[in-house]
């Protein structure tokens, strides 16, 4: 068995959980000791999308993040299965609310949704959120631009995704970010530090404060 093989076993391992089950995080050392080739990478993320979600969670982001949002009230929008907001919630962030259209059409037969309402996330946005978390949301479509627009001064924004041209949001979305919000360059240096992407996608964690 070679090392690729080796690799997607072990991811695979990752996502053969029990029905309900809430799979692991994994260290970032794991995708560097790890290789995957390219057509098995592609196999895996397909899987790894249609059950878990459309980045990797590194133990090391979700425990800064964690600590973060710990004492905060936090909105996730367009939260898919739910499984980042899931590990959020186990970790200690008590007022992590999370909020997605559920459709059986688009999630795998054997999807498992761990955590969330299903719901218009546009319709949850409010002033009552220190934080709006959003994660790959939907390309080419005025989703993440909406939330955006949404949000209130003073509200941060924590986004994980492709940036300006790549696969998330539209253009209007990031040039309503460079307008209206500010970096918080510390923190999101820190996530991207900690994080890891599948080979051939190019998403990042971005943070930001609503400015006007």
């Amino acid at each position: 068995m070679d090392r690729t093989d080796i690799a997607v076993n072990k991811f695979n391992d990752h996502m053969a959980v029990k029905v309900n089950e809430l799979p692991p995080t994994l260290p970032k050392s794991f995708f560097k000791e790890h290789k995957f080739s390219f057509t098995d990478s592609y196999d895996v993320r397909c899987r790894y999308t249609s059950r878990i979600g459309w980045f990797i969670l590194t133990t090391e982001v979700k425990e800064i993040l964690v600590n973060f949002l710990k004492g905060k009230s936090v909105l996730e929008v367009g939260s898919g299965t739910g499984y980042f907001a899931a590990h959020m919630k186990h970790g200690g962030v008590e007022d992590y609310n999370a909020v997605d259209i559920w459709d059986p059409h688009y999630w795998d037969s054997r999807t498992t949704r761990y955590f969330g309402i299903d719901g218009d996330s546009l319709d949850y946005i409010d002033n009552s959120y220190d934080v709006i978390v959003m994660n790959w949301p939907p390309y080419a479509d005025t989703f993440a631009h909406q939330v955006v627009k949404k949000m209130t001064k003073g509200q941060m924004l924590i986004f994980e995704g492709e940036g300006y041209g790549g696969c998330t949001g539209d253009d209007d979305f990031f040039n309503y970010l460079a307008k209206h919000f500010t970096p918080m360059k510390e923190l999101d240096d820190e996530l991207n530090e900690h994080h890891i992407s599948f080979p051939h996608i190019y998403d990042h964690w971005w943070v930001y404060v609503k400015t006007s």
